[in-house]
């Protein structure tokens, strides 16, 4: 089950890592780790419940 939220965590950051163009996005810049916190925290919350979110953090 952990692997499942890595997995997550994993596919946001690479499909947010090359801003369209080619060039690589900067993972320091205040306003992509916003979109990117979100667009986890949305993916998450779409796939688990947040019984099961407590589950995959806690590791229970």
């Amino acid at each position: 089950m952990k692997n499942e939220l890595k997995n997550i965590i994993k596919d946001t950051l690479s499909e947010y890592s090359d801003d369209g163009e080619g060039n690589q996005a900067n993972l320091s810049s205040f306003m992509l780790q916003d979109i990117l916190s979100e667009e986890i925290e949305k993916r998450i919350k779409r796939k688990f419940h947040i019984f099961r979110i407590n589950r995959l953090l806690t590791d229970d």
